[in-house]
């Protein structure tokens, strides 16, 4: 799957996702959205030259050696039908969290 339906896109509004790599399971990108943004990243690896922009290097790149291994990028939906507001504060906050298991480990 590569796009939301209507249907679909109406009953998510905003939406917080994780990407996660297949190879060894870990997640490499937390994010928010609407309508078709969590498929929007494989897209971007395709048409995109490795932006000068870190994060968004190290996420392209991820994309890149998943792509290379022939596996897709795994896509979940942690949360939705929030408003922009509240999708901001469910990203942020799982943003920290992750951050926080990393620095225990």
């Amino acid at each position: 799957m590569n796009r939301f339906t209507e249907e679909v896109i109406t009953q998510l509004r905003y939406y917080v996702y994780i990407l996660v790599n297949p190879i060894d399971h870990t997640v490499f990108y937390i994010g928010k959205g609407t309508k078709n943004r969590v498929f929007a990243h494989e897209l971007d690896y395709l048409k995109t030259d490795f932006s000068n922009d870190l994060v968004e290097k190290q996420k392209l790149n991820e994309i890149k050696t998943i792509h290379s291994n022939g596996m897709e990028v795994e896509k979940y939906i942690l949360t939705f039908g929030l408003s922009e507001d509240e999708a901001f504060h469910v990203e942020n906050a799982v943003i920290n969290f992750c951050k926080l298991i990393d620095d225990k480990n």
